[in-house]
């Protein structure tokens, strides 16, 4: 149940946070804990989230004779329609309602009421937005970077590993200097086959002696 309050709470729009710059959706793009991705809500806890949206857009735009069971009808076939699109249904809470929102004050084009087709025209709209662009961008480069530095940070744990078996190699007496950073020790086959050698080499001695 603690869980259930809690995303509530992530879900209501008094915690959703306004879009103004691409830096600002770029933070809530990578802060999925604070602000679920729609495909990551419940099917039922996204048609009440829907529903609740549909209601306080019909309400702000002030449309007369909608009541609940519309809304509900509205979010289902809504959502049906975002489940199927995976860039829509990957959007998070806070960038579905900034759409909604700038969609009935005309940010997209002029407005013609609320239903479920415009609403997903709304975050189609959003989708190709300038600012989801640079958004997209910032959260890439973001991503480029933390790669960046994991790989470094195994390459240098990799190298610690090297150091310190190098330190007991010496401690333990086996340690050959080679002039190169690392060395790969001798594979069985190899050393049988000096051990051949050798003997072979002993051999040919001995005969040369035996004819003198």
């Amino acid at each position: 149940m603690e869980n259930n309050n809690q995303l509530q709470l992530q879900m209501s729009n008094s915690n959703l946070p306004a879009i103004t710059t691409a830096e600002s959706l770029a933070q809530i793009r990578m802060d999925e804990r604070s602000y679920p991705h729609y495909k990551s809500v419940t099917r039922q806890a996204r048609l009440e989230w829907l529903a609740n949206q549909i209601k306080y857009l019909a309400s702000i735009t002030r449309m007369r004779d909608f009541d609940a069971r519309e809304a509900i009808l509205m979010a289902t076939a809504l959502d049906d329609i975002i489940s199927m699109d995976a860039v829509s249904a990957d959007l998070t809470l806070a960038e579905m309602a900034d759409a909604f929102k700038k969609g009935v004050f005309g940010f997209y084009g002029e407005f013609y009421g609320v239903s479920a087709p415009n609403l997903y025209g709304f975050l189609d709209k959003f989708i190709t937005s300038e600012i989801k662009k640079e958004a997209t961008a910032l959260v890439l480069k973001s991503h480029e970077g933390s790669y960046a530095e994991k790989k470094t940070a195994e390459k240098e744990e990799q190298q610690r590993r090297i150091r310190e078996e190098i330190e007991e190699a010496k401690r333990a007496g086996t340690f050959v200097p080679t002039g190169q950073v690392w060395f790969k020790p001798q594979m069985v086959n190899d050393a049988v086959s000096s051990k051949e050698h050798r003997e072979k080499v002993r051999q040919q001695a001995r005969e040369i002696l035996n004819q003198q």
